[in-house]
């Protein structure tokens, strides 16, 4: 009985069980992988504002002052961070989180591996 193959059921039970310690290798690779991808693109984007670029943020701002009476805005947020009006120190800060965001999410996105 020793040189004998595993029973179908056994062989399968491994199978699975290899499959499912690869999935969790790799669901921690994704992880790091969208990470680094999100600090990445943070750091890009904190860069891209201190040159003087708009994102979505800044530029949802801007959008809101031109409309009079417009109650859009993240003036709130930047009295929360020191500044009376969208300065550098906020707009870094809202980009940051932009960039952050963006690259998890691509990474996570670009990195799923469908069954």
């Amino acid at each position: 009985m020793d040189g004998l193959p595993p029973a179908p059921e056994e062989e399968d039970q491994q199978v699975e069980v290899a499959r499912d310690e690869r999935d969790l290798a790799a669901g921690a690779e994704r992880r790091w992988t969208a990470a680094l991808t999100g600090l990445s693109c943070a750091v890009a984007a904190v860069v891209i504002t201190a040159l003087g670029g708009h994102l979505a943020g800044a530029s949802l701002n801007l959008m809101a002052r031109s409309f009079q009476g417009s109650h859009v805005g993240l003036a709130p947020l930047a009295r929360m961070l020191g500044e009376p009006e969208l300065g550098p120190l906020s707009r870094a800060v809202i980009a940051a989180y932009e960039g952050a965001f963006f690259g998890f999410g691509l990474a996570l996105g670009l990195t799923r591996r469908p069954r």
